[in-house]
This record gives structure tokens, sequence and C-alpha cells, in this order.
């Protein structure tokens, strides 16, 4: 089960049941279509470190996504600058890689993802539990 919460109000913003053939970022992809406006920072596991999500959150948000332990600074193979999303693993991999990645999780604040797992705890016991079929918060307009 996946779950997008908002960390300051708590709301919880989208919910979707897969199987285990599905990768979180493509997931994650769907689920956040038409909230993207309304992102300003992203924190999650290092499931999220593909490219296309990143890409597809964009150059607004902060993305909190920590990069596999043997990363490497992504160097442009074309004439043409990065993209910000580039930019922005790029120094959290230079980050990591002098200060370690307690450091960076301190910094960034990436322990606030826990509390997903308290909105997980939270839907179970609405649901008794049990889980299935998918949520989508009606948009306010």
């Amino acid at each position: 089960m996946h779950i997008c919460i908002d960390l300051i109000t708590r709301e919880i913003l989208s919910v979707e049941l897969t199987g285990n053939n599905e990768d979180d970022a493509s997931v994650g992809i769907r689920m956040l279509k038409g909230e993207f406006s309304r992102i300003k920072s992203f924190k999650e596991d290092g499931a999220y470190d593909k490219f296309e999500f990143r890409e597809v959150l964009g150059h607004d948000v902060e993305q909190v996504i920590p990069p596999p332990k043997n990363a490497v600074v992504y160097l442009s193979r074309k004439k043409k600058p990065l993209p910000e999303y580039l930019i922005q693993r790029n120094e959290t991999v230079k980050y990591i890689q002098e200060h370690g990645s307690k450091k960076w999780k301190e910094k960034q604040g990436y322990h606030q993802r826990s509390l997903n797992e308290v909105v997980m705890f939270r839907y179970k016991t609405i649901s008794g539990g049990g889980v299935n079929g998918s949520y989508k918060r009606k948009s306010d307009n």
C-alpha cells in the first residue's frame, strides 16, 4: 500500500494498493498526477531515486530522496546544462560522500517521512486492518 500525506496538515492525499510487480517510483508518478503544483518538498526512501520520478517531480520541489550507497555524481553527456533534479541529486550524493548518510538525514529532516508509518497505522485501524482498492482525495474544485 502506498500513501501520500501532507506533512504539515497530516492529510492523506492519495492511497493506492498495488502488487509487488510495480516499483515505488512508478506508482508515485501515478499517485501524484495533478498534485505536483502543490508539492514543495518530497521526502521518501531510496526506492524513489529514479531519474524519471525526479524529473516528473520537477525543479521546484525539494527532493529529499537518498541515493543508493554506490551512487555517483551524474555528468552531462551533452553540452547543455544538467536539469535541476539531477543537480539536486548530485548535491545529495556529494554531501553524503563528504559527511555521511546520517548527517544528511538530520540536515534534511528526512525522518519526518516516518509520519507515513503513523498514517499507515491510522488507515489500517480505520479500515479494520484489511486494505483493498484505492482512494484518491477529491479535488477542492
